[in-house]
């Protein structure tokens, strides 16, 4: 079960990245991050700032309230488990 919203954005992050096929450091590359940061993002050990966070949302080429709505699901599907 996903308990921090730290760890509900992580497991969006990663999903999203491997919808792409994008490896961690292919991902950093373009929010300007290195690949051991995207890992302690993906695993929910460090919090998103804003300006990353909306720097994902555009790579990712989703708007900010389409992510949360997502996050949300995330967070409705551990607490259903």
């Amino acid at each position: 079960m996903l308990d921090a919203p730290r760890e509900r954005i992580g497991a969006w992050i990663r999903r999203r990245r491997e919808e792409r096929g994008w490896s961690q450091e292919a991902l950093g590359d373009r929010v300007s991050l290195s690949q051991p940061m995207i890992a302690k993002l993906e695993r929910g050990g460090s919090a998103v700032d804003f300006e990353r966070w909306l720097k994902l949302c555009e790579v990712f080429g989703v708007r900010e309230e389409r992510a949360l709505a997502e996050i949300r699901a995330i967070e409705g599907a551990a607490g259903a488990a």
